[in-house]
């Protein structure tokens, strides 16, 4: 016997033995999915968090077009 549920990502595997509605629910959820832009702004920000504390930090601005992703990088 084949494994039939190979191609599934653990994540996704995990939601088979909830209920039907567990399982629409998981699916209508807000996912991440990370591009190579997003990557470099999490990177910056990463970057930035990691140094000392002090009077005048650094900052950065992320702008772009409505529905791109910015308020989920923040």
């Amino acid at each position: 016997m084949t494994n039939t549920i190979a191609h599934l990502t653990a994540n996704a595997a995990a939601l088979l033995p909830e209920t039907n509605s567990g399982r629409i629910r998981a699916i209508r959820s807000r996912r991440w999915i990370l591009y190579p832009r997003a990557k470099q702004a999490l990177d910056r920000l990463e970057t930035l968090l990691e140094l000392p504390r002090g009077p005048r930090m650094p900052s950065v601005a992320i702008y772009g077009d409505s529905g791109i992703g910015k308020t989920m990088i923040m």
